[in-house]
């Protein structure tokens, strides 16, 4: 994993919240405090969770038309919830388009449902190990079970 594409991948993530974003290299996750606390908020993640969680998928996504930001708004609907009328105009898109790509984000990670995904960085003299956290799993298993759509 380089930088760079942690940072589109951030940027990414950004966008779809509709915050600023500006690539800090000081922090693991590129992010500085605020604006961690805005992603964590939308998407409940880390972003180098989330970064380790989109890359075993993002091949069999991409044949489906599913793009990057559609992992985005899957994330954020797990995490906040709102209906699907409201966050489909918060996202400028319509509900239909909105089910449809979420559901596929879904049926994507749910095989890694207990997968651990890891990443190992020296970042500022520290170790980091990155993994699938428990409330990300807790998320796709507590969706899949109430859409009634196990995967």
């Amino acid at each position: 994993m380089s930088q760079s594409q942690l940072a589109i991948f951030v940027s990414t993530g950004m966008d779809v919240i509709k915050a600023k974003y500006m690539p800090t290299g000081d922090y693991v996750d590129l992010v500085n405090p605020h604006a961690l606390r805005k992603w964590n908020a939308a998407y409940g993640q880390r972003p180098i969770v989330l970064f380790e969680a989109w890359l075993p998928i993002k091949a069999r996504a991409l044949k489906r038309e599913i793009e990057l930001k559609h992992f985005f708004w899957a994330l954020n609907f797990m995490k906040t919830y709102q209906t699907e009328d409201n966050l489909a105009r918060t996202l400028n898109t319509t509900p239909k388009t909105l089910r449809g790509k979420v559901k596929g984000i879904i049926k994507l990670m749910a095989p890694m449902i207990w997968t651990k995904v890891g990443y190992d960085c020296l970042h500022q003299g520290f170790n980091y190990d990155v993994h699938l956290s428990f409330n990300l799993v807790l998320m796709i298993f507590r969706f899949t079970i109430s859409s009634g759509q196990m995967v």
